[in-house]
């Protein structure tokens, strides 16, 4: 995680010395980081569930939002509100979603 800190650190550093920074060097640096934290959180075993298309499991997904879309079979996951993880297997927080009905 330090080299992401590290990589947050020196944007803000750059965004407070420059008076025109652009967002297309702001996006970059923030995937950049982005990267690193993913790397960071792979490296000790922890991993996003991807639901979307997915069949609603209650034991890995919280639904926030039930919604009748027209030839979608009941219990799909349509999109998410918020990325659940896994540690080692293991649920840590679920995903939040929106599911067929």
């Amino acid at each position: 995680m330090l080299p992401a800190k590290d990589s947050l650190e020196k944007g803000v550093d750059i965004g407070y010395m420059e008076e025109n920074i652009n967002a297309e060097s702001l996006f970059e640096g923030m995937t950049a980081t982005l990267k690193i934290m993913n790397g960071a959180f792979k490296a000790v075993g922890l991993e996003e569930i991807e639901p979307i298309g997915h069949q609603f499991d209650p034991e890995l997904h919280e639904a926030m939002v039930v919604k009748h879309v027209e030839d979608v079979k009941p219990n799909k996951i349509l999109s998410v509100f918020q990325k659940g993880y896994l540690l080692n297997g293991r649920l840590i927080r679920p995903a939040r979603v929106e599911v067929s009905g």
